[in-house]
């Protein structure tokens, strides 16, 4: 389980972003042997619990949604992660509610 980090108030808005699982595929067999990665992130967008929060967290949604569509480069390599799911946080912790993205992503 992965230990999330405190956000206060002044905090807020805020993303906490944080690896969920990864896998490792074995792709050759011989030398220089090859793998493939597969990573899942997760994305949460915490707001404070006020009238504003179902507005905060869909802004939040959307500018994370754009960014992972636009990809990113790593090394010489462009890769676009997918989203793979989206849920609503029901438990009110410290103030301020959550949304969980899950986010798929290969490397090589």
């Amino acid at each position: 389980m992965t230990e999330k980090l405190y956000l206060d108030d002044a905090s807020l808005p805020a993303l906490r972003i944080y690896l969920d699982q990864e896998t490792v595929e074995t792709d050759t067999i011989s030398r220089p042997a090859s793998q493939s990665r597969s990573l899942q992130l997760v994305v949460e967008c915490c707001a404070k619990l006020n009238s504003a929060l179902d507005d905060a967290c869909d802004q939040m949604q959307l500018e994370v949604e754009n960014a992972l569509y636009a990809g990113f480069t790593a090394g010489s390599r462009t890769h676009y992660p997918q989203l793979t799911g989206s849920a609503y946080d029901d438990i009110l912790t410290g103030g301020f509610h959550g949304l969980g993205l899950g986010v798929n992503g290969e490397c090589e």
